[in-house]
C-alpha cells in the first residue's frame, strides 16, 4: 500500500503518463426514446 500520492497532472509533467481527452458522446436510442418494436424493418436491420 503506497504511503504518498502521485497526483496525475505530476506524473503527465514527469514524463510517465500521457494525458488524455475525455469525449463525450450520446445515443439516439436514449435521447429519442426509440423503441426497438416500433421500428421499421430496413431500420431494426441497420
Amino acid at each position: 500500500m503506497p504511503t504518498y500520492g502521485y497526483e496525475l497532472a505530476q506524473a503527465v509533467k514527469d514524463g510517465y503518463l500521457v494525458d488524455f481527452l475525455s469525449v463525450e458522446s450520446s445515443l439516439k436510442f436514449i435521447e429519442q426514446r426509440i423503441v426497438y418494436d416500433e421500428l421499421s424493418e430496413g431500420d431494426r436491420e441497420t
